[in-house]
């Protein structure tokens, strides 16, 4: 998985969810449908509280070949999951 710590942070937070900042239009993470201002509320089910929860679950070298399963928020929306290919 190719997950960088450029992309995510806890900026604009609001309670339970991070928001993406950027996401590399050639990954994974793209092509499953996230975009920057998407909020991050969990990952593989567990509740994010801050950034170096989503990098301690998805830098898991047991992850690396599975795909991801994010619960995320549009602007304005009710949290979806997302799964996004290794």
């Amino acid at each position: 998985s190719d997950w960088t710590r450029n992309g995510l942070g806890s900026e604009r937070r609001t309670p339970g969810k991070l928001a993406i900042l950027s996401v590399d239009p050639d990954s994974p993470a793209w092509s499953a449908g996230l975009r920057p201002g998407y909020g991050l509320v969990s990952v593989q089910g567990t509740e994010l509280e801050n950034p170096d929860d989503f990098y301690g679950i998805v830098g898991n070298p047991a992850l690396a070949e599975l795909p991801v399963e994010l619960s995320i928020v549009r602007s304005g929306g009710r949290p979806e999951s997302v799964e996004v290919a290794p």
